[in-house]
């Protein structure tokens, strides 16, 4: 089984574990997360059957247990220290590699899958979009979500292409999804990171850069919240995400319904 990155160390994930339930930047992309799920596959009555791939300390678990109904909501995740967290919660949690999910054929409605393709070199990220389509039922859909503006320490080695919004869709398309929406979110980041590279800062990692924002910094976590809940809405009012700008990337695919002749 592969290793979890190794820049994840146990102080990571109990900093992540802390912040990533109120932190605006996570509650924020979960926002726009939660208006675009119900569009996609609608409340059914019973739950959706969902997994949380690379589901670190288990926050984006727990809030997904709103569309499942009363189903679990399975996490999995390679890294032994981000589980210890996960568990806490009451879900399912496994340790287990996107490039091999130990589950059958056609058992989940949902993947959602958040900040881990960008940290999967190629071969790795067409073995894990294979083994998404596999585990979806038709019509189920993947949800992917990656850091693009910010980047992944990963990035600038030989054989992690970065995570592109633009060439993920004919990758998806090649392990038998097909792309329903395609865009960028947390634009205010994105415009903080363009400033930021300009003025000679460099790239910096979003997972690692997480910290409370406490004092003087409370009033910027507003404004970071604000503009979260101003791109849910306009999700909800256009049903597509900008093109271009967001510090995230997100994609979208679906399972199609296989043809059957009468």
């Amino acid at each position: 089984m592969p290793e979890a990155p190794a820049i994840f160390q146990a102080a990571y994930y109990r900093r992540l574990a802390a912040v990533e339930e109120r932190h605006p930047w996570s509650a924020g992309t979960r926002r726009v997360a939660g208006a675009i799920i119900p569009v996609l596959l609608g409340r059914p009555s019973g739950g959706l059957r969902i997994l949380d791939v690379g589901c670190g300390t288990g926050a984006t678990l727990r809030w997904l247990r709103r569309f499942a109904g009363r189903r679990p909501v399975v996490g999995m995740d390679l890294a032994r220290g981000a589980l210890r967290f996960a568990r806490r919660g009451g879900e399912p949690v496994i340790l287990a590699s996107a490039e091999a999910l130990p589950f059958r054929k056609g058992r989940f409605d949902l993947l959602y899958c958040a900040d881990v393709i960008q940290h999967l070199p190629a071969p790795a990220r067409t073995r894990a979009y294979r083994e998404f389509a596999r585990v979806l039922r038709p019509g189920g859909v993947v949800l992917l979500r990656a850091n693009r503006a910010t980047g992944a320490p990963e990035a600038a080695r030989p054989g992690y292409p970065a995570f592109d919004y633009r060439t993920v869709p004919a990758e998806l398309e090649e392990a038998g999804l097909t792309p329903v929406l395609v865009g960028t979110l947390a634009l205010l980041s994105g415009l903080a990171a363009r400033w930021r590279r300009g003025a000679g800062g460099g790239w910096q990692h979003q997972g690692l850069a997480l910290r409370p924002l406490t004092g003087l910094a409370r009033p910027l976590g507003w404004v970071i919240g604000l503009t979260f809940w101003l791109e849910a809405l306009a999700f909800r009012l256009r049903r597509r995400l900008p093109a271009r700008g967001g510090a995230s990337s997100l994609v979208a695919a679906l399972k199609v319904v296989p043809f059957e002749r009468a």
